[in-house]
């Protein structure tokens, strides 16, 4: 179940996952379009090429996940996360300053993005937005993720939360224009471990 995303950012504890998703049923389709190299077979779950180009494969689950952002369940023991992320802003290329492990995963109804979030400098995070789609959420420690269900890398859609559980969500058009009126139906749940923390964010398929 391919999955190609480019590399992401950090700035601020930033974790970003744009993800292009080939999910059932148009699977054989997408994966004939899609730019990078193959899947990779279970458990690893990310592959690279020369070009630097990335697929990482969405996760089948046997049944619908408790969404608790405790990640305790034996899948996340069961397949290797997504960790070879790289920034953005503000040094292009370079690894990320905190690990991140990311794991992409989905059942009949929903797909599921977990993210657990390693901080050294705990006391430094900024924390501080609750209301939804309000800019300072933006500004504070965040994971988002985005989703080109058209494969065109032109048009998708948006979700991010915080560290103690600030929303946002959005559509982008034309690659630049975002629409934050856009507030579907998603689910989220944010925890918290010695060493950092750590989100579930489950989308329902019929919400894309």
């Amino acid at each position: 179940m391919g999955v190609d995303y480019p590399a992401p950012m950090h700035a601020l504890r930033i974790a970003i996952l744009p993800v292009v998703l080939c999910l059932v049923p148009w699977l054989a389709a997408a994966q004939t379009a899609m730019q990078g190299p193959s899947a990779p077979d279970l458990p690893e779950t990310e592959a690279r090429d020369s070009s630097g180009r990335v697929t990482v494969r969405a996760v089948r689950l046997p049944s619908a996940l408790r969404v608790d952002g405790r990640l305790d369940e034996a899948i996340y023991q069961q397949i290797k996360p997504i960790t070879g992320m790289v920034q953005s802003e503000p040094d292009a290329g370079a690894p990320f300053t905190e690990k991140t492990e990311t794991w992409v995963l989905f059942d009949e109804d929903s797909v599921t993005v977990a993210f657990r979030c390693w901080d050294s400098r705990p006391e430094r995070a900024v924390l501080n937005e609750m209301r939804r789609d309000h800019g300072g959420i933006a500004q504070n420690d965040h994971v988002s993720f985005t989703i080109d269900t058209f494969y065109d890398r032109r048009n998708a859609m948006s979700f991010t939360i915080s560290g103690i559980g600030g929303r946002m969500d959005g559509q982008f058009t034309d690659e630049r224009l975002y629409n934050g009126d856009w507030n579907p139906v998603w689910d989220s749940a944010v925890s918290r471990f010695e060493g950092g923390w750590r989100v579930e964010m489950s989308v329902p398929f019929k919400t894309l």
